[in-house]
């Protein structure tokens, strides 16, 4: 049975890493103004933020590998100097992409030294990002309208392909004695995941443009279901 440390230590740098990815993918092939740049960029510091949470999580935890903690505590310490360089920056400037790149490149390092030996958990990272990257863009008043429904039903594809292989896997586990445990962990990740996904998708239902709170809770929401995947992994291993 994990403990909240051991989860946290997982999914927050997995999904920080992916939408460290998503971002930068769209800082470099984005049709983006001087402005959009620099309100994106600015952004980063959620991210290391929550970088900084799995981190923190990590040490708690004492179960992560000591190569990971360490290549995150570098990522982190990198992020936090340059968002905070950002932030500094007068006008609409924004810090290089290059050197963006060489603060996001140890926490990737680290998200797939955790990924090698916690697999279960990814797509329920991804989950997250896709949530947290649109959180992001929209507190940084993106004009990408494109994203505002690209990313929801992004979302409900993984999430069907996710609950689809969780069930699988309980399905297939033949210990009966954990088998309530399981059902009742894997109904806690659904619960989460769908609440999520209904106020991620409501603006697009009903044509309105998201705001930076319903994809705070949608981002928020995604997080508690992929700790409970983690447990599911635990559990099941």
């Amino acid at each position: 049975m994990s403990t909240l440390y051991q989860s946290l230590a997982i999914i927050l740098p997995i999904t920080c890493a992916f939408s460290f990815l998503l971002m930068m993918i769209i800082l470099a092939k984005g049709e983006l103004c001087a402005g959009q740049r620099s309100r994106l960029s600015q952004q980063f510091s959620t991210l290391w933020s929550l970088s900084s949470l799995g981190l923190v999580s990590a040490i708690t935890a004492h179960k992560t590998a000591v190569i990971a903690v360490v290549i995150l505590a570098l990522s982190v310490l990198l992020g936090w100097c340059l968002s905070i360089k950002q932030l500094r920056l007068a006008g609409k400037r924004a810090i290089s992409l290059k050197l963006w790149w060489l603060s996001g490149a140890p926490l990737l390092i680290s998200a797939l030294i955790i990924v090698a030996t916690h697999l279960f958990s990814a797509f329920a990272a991804l989950l997250s990002a896709l949530a947290l990257t649109h959180w992001l863009m929209v507190k940084a008043n993106h004009r990408l309208k494109v994203f505002d429904k690209l990313l929801p039903l992004a979302g409900v594809g993984i999430l069907a392909l996710m609950v689809c292989i969780y069930a699988l896997q309980i399905w297939q586990y033949g210990h009966q004695p954990l088998l309530a445990q399981l059902t009742r962990t894997f109904i806690h990740m659904v619960g989460f995941a769908l609440a999520g996904l209904l106020i991620w998708l409501l603006p697009a239902l009903r044509n309105m443009e998201p705001t930076a709170g319903q994809l705070g809770a949608t981002s928020l929401s995604l997080i508690i279901a992929g700790i409970s995947v983690t447990e599911l992994q635990f559990l099941l291993h």
